[in-house]
């Protein structure tokens, strides 16, 4: 409550020269105190959800900025190929969100989205579907271990296929590049 007052009170002095943005504290007041610390490092001491699943969240959607940069850089060709062999995406790679099962981490995804700039392309697109944590996160092992090997930051389309097809878990994938993929 004394932050909110003071976010109110710190509108209506004159000069605001300190640098934080109280619009912004007043919207993570409201159950998203860690991305204080994201925007503020130092600033907070404790936070209302661990630093360590807001981090895997902003690895989650630094990874699907990078697939989605990288894949609108590949020919017409390139994507068909991709299509075909990364099915459970289809002819879209884009960030489809998290399931509603997997809450805090929809959460603060969606607020990081809604909040710091890089993520806010995800926003301007309604998300109808959402993807198993699980899945994420076997994708985002796929590309932090070929991060170190990807030079300026473009993928290749095998990689992105990789990445993307690492969604559907082990126990579903198919030999053949024929056979429909099962869903994450």
């Amino acid at each position: 409550m004394i932050l909110y007052l003071l976010t109110q009170l710190f509108r209506s002095l004159p000069s605001k020269r300190s640098g934080v943005d109280p619009d912004f504290v007043e919207a993570a007041l409201f159950g998203h105190t860690w991305i204080l610390e994201w925007k503020y490092p130092g600033l907070l001491l404790d936070r209302e959800h661990s630093k360590a699943v807001a981090g895997e969240v902003t690895d989650i959607l630094d990874m699907w900025l990078s697939l989605e940069g990288t894949y609108q850089q590949l020919s017409a060709n390139e994507q068909i190929h991709v299509a075909a062999e990364a099915k459970l995406f289809g002819k879209s790679v884009s960030y489809p969100g998290f399931e509603p099962r997997d809450k805090e981490h929809g959460e603060i995804g969606e607020f990081a989205i809604q909040q710091l700039e890089p993520y806010q392309g995800f926003a301007v697109r309604q998300v109808q579907r959402g993807l198993p944590l699980d899945a994420h996160r076997r994708m985002l092992t796929a590309f932090v271990s070929m991060k170190p090997h990807l030079g300026v930051g473009l993928m290749t389309a095998s990689q992105i296929i990789e990445i993307l097809t690492a969604a559907v878990h082990p126990s579903q994938r198919k030999d053949s590049s024929d056979a429909p993929r099962a869903r994450a």
